[in-house]
């Protein structure tokens, strides 16, 4: 009998041994599952991301793209918002800056920001066919004056956090370039506008570039093969 109960020590061990390796396998695999389950989800979110939304001219613009255009138009909100308080107070700035809420929350449709992206992807390829390019010293000094802008505006900083900073930095310098493309063809009209319209006061001269500048949006988008992928 003694000889049994000494045997059935290492029974024991092995057992209570047997059943904390399940366990720890159980806990192993479930860390496992966890993995592959994130894996999965990241992967569902980057083809998510990577899907076409809108091809102009044969050049796809995916989701991701549709996400940064509409931050950087959320930033100049606050950029604007952001001069309106230094220049403004009490009741007027008050009323300027629920105008700005307004603004931002036109953003939740994502129609708004869809349109926003084809306008000056549009319009930069209209500068383009105009023989208009950026020289990379000037594209440089651009991308430092907006990075200027943006210091120090927490709302901003917050904007470009939530999105992520290292994506932010990687599509910037190419939005920076598409829109002062988009910027020289403004310019241009503006130029016309003063010269046919000499008397004209400033705000009516505003008037006019936004109605033509308009306008030559709607024969660039007329000129371009535009296929719109949301339902």
């Amino acid at each position: 009998m003694k000889n049994r109960r000494w045997l059935t020590l290492p029974c024991l061990l092995l057992v209570v041994f047997l059943l904390a390796s399940c366990a720890s396998d159980a806990d192993s695999n479930e860390a496992v599952d966890k993995e592959v389950e994130n894996q999965a989800a990241d992967e569902s979110n980057q083809e998510e991301g990577s899907e076409s939304i809108v091809t102009i001219d044969g050049e796809d613009m995916t989701r991701d793209d549709l996400a940064f255009y509409t931050l950087m138009d959320k930033i100049k909100i606050e950029l604007n918002r952001a001069e309106d308080e230094e220049d403004l107070a009490g009741e007027e700035l008050a009323d300027k800056n629920a105008y700005w809420d307004e603004q931002l929350a036109q953003y939740e449709n994502v129609n708004i920001g869809l349109q926003s992206m084809i306008e000056i992807k549009s319009m930069s390829l209209l500068a383009q066919e105009k023989n208009y390019s950026v020289p990379d010293e000037k594209l440089e000094v651009k991308v430092e004056d907006f990075e200027k802008q943006t210091e120090g505006n927490e709302a901003v900083a917050q904007l470009i956090q939530e999105y992520g900073e290292k994506d932010y930095h990687y599509h910037l310098r190419e939005y920076v370039r598409e829109s002062t493309l988009r910027d020289r063809v403004a310019e241009d009209l503006s130029d016309d506008i003063a010269e046919e319209n000499p008397d004209a006061s400033e705000i009516e001269r505003n008037f006019l570039l936004n109605d033509e500048f308009e306008d030559l949006f709607m024969d660039q988008l007329a000129s371009l093969e535009v296929e719109i992928h949301l339902e």
